[in-house]
């Protein structure tokens, strides 16, 4: 069930549910038809998602491409999905990273004295090119990044943050249960207030059980 293989296990899914059904409809070729559709619709889907992520809203030959080395990279260093697409809004057109990439994409890596030699060329890279692929959307910096605001959120319930409100109401404190719960009422606003919550998930959080190692039941 990990995230990579959502599109694989969404399909044997699908497999177990056309053969309950099969002896109601008595008729496999409909539901074999269902099943063919499947995969072409989900990457239909996921590449469109994808795209508005990164603010793509037109489509071109290559964005499949820039997709698949996007996903490369975030790889080769830990990093902050949700604080590194809800800051790349702030990427501009023909933005100059010749010598280091933006601070507010820094800002999404854990260990960013990684990005060195090799690593930081990879991603200087991509960027090259993704900069060259916005100069293809008629969008402006901040139409794109009004559009992108609306489809990344800035907070989400982080694991150690529902573990700190557990923790908190096991002493019958209830406050920050209500304060996440207000938070996450409106994940896309930017609620300047709450900034604290925009941010990586601290180092004591890293190999805590409730916040990094969870049960299936959990």
């Amino acid at each position: 069930y990990r995230y990579g293989n959502q599109i694989n296990i969404g399909l044997w899914n699908l497999y177990q549910l056309a053969n309950a059904l099969y002896p109601l409809i008595e008729d496999a070729k409909p539901l074999e038809a269902a099943l063919n559709e499947y995969r072409d619709n989900y990457q239909t889907k996921y590449l469109s998602m994808m795209k508005s992520k990164i603010g793509l809203f037109t489509d071109q030959d290559e964005d499949m491409e820039l997709l698949n080395r996007l996903e490369d990279n975030l790889h080769l260093t830990e990093t902050d999905m949700t604080i590194f697409f809800r800051n790349l809004g702030h990427f501009k057109k023909n933005s100059d990273f010749s010598t280091c990439l933006p601070c507010f994409i820094m800002e999404a890596f854990y260990t960013p004295e990684e990005l060195q030699g090799d690593l930081f060329n990879t991603w200087k890279q991509w960027f090259t090119d993704y900069s060259l692929r916005l100069n293809k959307e008629s969008l402006s910096n901040i139409q794109r990044q009004e559009k992108m605001d609306r489809i990344n959120p800035k907070y989400v319930l982080r694991n150690y943050m529902a573990q700190l409100a557990i923790d908190e109401a096991d002493k019958g404190n209830y406050e920050l249960i209500n304060e996440l719960y207000l938070l996450l009422k409106q994940p896309y606003q930017e609620q300047a207030e709450k900034e604290k919550w925009f941010a990586k998930r601290p180092e004591w959080a890293r190999h805590k059980v409730g916040c990094s190692m969870l049960s299936c039941s959990s």
